[in-house]
């Protein structure tokens, strides 16, 4: 599955790595299929690049099969221990779609990229549809989150935003990264991929979609928001886009973020739901402008901004400014915020996109109010996978 190079950038960033159990540094070393990370009385395994590092069923079965050289055994063994799927039903899956390479990106992820990029995204939406399962597998919605990311207007403002606070850090931290689109963004402005980023999630298999569909690079981290496996204060920068709410532990996750922050460095979250617009996400606990600003209180300075007007101020010309705000009264009819934490304002001569996106447009698939702008668009150029993943969405 993973080549040479994956285990080059992930040895690269193993030091960052701590164990779940002692918050000791681990030791890395590299098997003839995968790696393991130790630390006296335990061992973690490491699959496509993934540091596991959380107690979870089959992580003895998953080190006995890379032990064995079949890291395909041992991705199906974490993914069906994630999903509730019998291992040799995920097993063919993965070996059908995920094929091995000897380093770079397998030809699986070539084949779907040239379906993506000329508008024929079947063989992504398959690979999704098959890690994530589709009726009657287990969390169909889940697939269809991830397959219809890169559409959703909520990650535009997240992109902009990110390029201005998080661009050119290292390393940088992305909580709840799911299949990685945020750091494919991050890494638009990396091309030469000189700064280590990081993605933690608690679903493996969406980590596993991140490496070996999107080819993400840098270091993949199946662990907990709310017990980070990650140095103190080691991130020039942070994100958690779209995630937040899901956490079980919100604001054991918060204080893992200050936890793992440099002094002084940014951080951005965002789609945080108002409860005062009355979501009913089921599973998720949105909180009103004040309550979002006393959970994130540790991210000092913090301020809020309209999610929606952020979104509105990308299609305007010129200079980009804003200005996040304390006051959670002036912010209780937007449906959803973004917080900042590390800066006072923001401002950018544009609002800045990675090249692999383009420039900025309006999405027809989203309704526009009266001419004045979006309601909610997503503004992507028709170019190249993340283009092709919108149309197919």
């Amino acid at each position: 599955m993973a080549g040479m190079e994956i285990y080059s950038d992930f040895a690269a960033g193993s030091r960052l790595l701590r164990s779940p159990v002692s918050g000791r540094p681990l030791e890395w070393r590299p098997l003839a299929a995968g790696g393991v990370l130790v630390e006296p009385g335990h061992r973690w395994p490491v699959v496509a690049g993934i540091a596991c590092l959380r107690e979870a069923p089959g992580c003895e079965r998953a080190l006995a099969a890379l032990e064995a050289g079949d890291e395909v055994l041992a991705a199906a063994v974490l993914a069906a221990g994630t999903l509730g799927n019998r291992v040799d039903r995920v097993r063919e899956r993965l070996g059908r779609w995920l094929l091995r390479r000897p380093a770079g990106h397998s030809p699986a992820v070539g084949r779907c990229r040239r379906r993506l990029a000329a508008g024929r995204a079947r063989g992504f939406r398959g690979v999704v549809e098959e890690l994530f399962g589709r009726p009657p597998w287990p969390v169909p919605a889940t697939a269809t989150y991830f397959l219809r990311r890169r559409a959703d207007p909520s990650l535009a403002p997240a992109e902009a935003l990110a390029g201005v606070l998080l661009a050119g850090r290292s390393p940088v931290l992305d909580v709840g990264c799911g299949v990685g689109h945020l750091l494919c963004s991050l890494a638009g402005w990396d091309p030469e991929g000189r700064n280590l980023l990081v993605g933690v999630d608690e679903l493996f298999p969406a980590l596993l979609a991140a490496r070996e569909l999107l080819g993400v690079r840098g270091l993949l981290v199946w662990g907990e928001a709310g017990s980070l496996p990650l140095a103190s204060g080691a991130f020039e920068g942070l994100a958690s886009v779209d995630a937040v709410f899901d956490f079980p532990r919100m604001a054991a996750a918060v204080a893992e973020m200050e936890r793992v922050l440099a002094p002084g460095a940014p951080a951005l979250l965002s789609h945080l739901h108002n409860r005062l617009r009355g979501h009913i996400y089921e599973g998720r606990t949105p909180l009103s402008p004040q309550e979002w600003l006393e959970l994130l209180a540790p991210l000092e300075p913090l301020g809020l901004l309209d999610e929606r007007e952020v979104l509105r101020s990308l299609l305007q010309e010129g200079e980009w400014r804003l200005t996040p705000s304390r006051q959670a009264g002036a912010l209780e009819a937007a449906a959803d915020l973004v917080a900042v934490a590390g800066v006072e304002r923001i401002a950018a001569p544009a609002p800045p996109m990675p090249a692999r996106v383009g420039a900025w447009r309006l999405n027809p698939a989203y309704r526009v109010e009266g001419g004045q702008g979006p309601a909610a668009t997503d503004g992507r150029a028709a170019t190249g996978p993340s283009a092709a993943e919108t149309r197919a969405a």
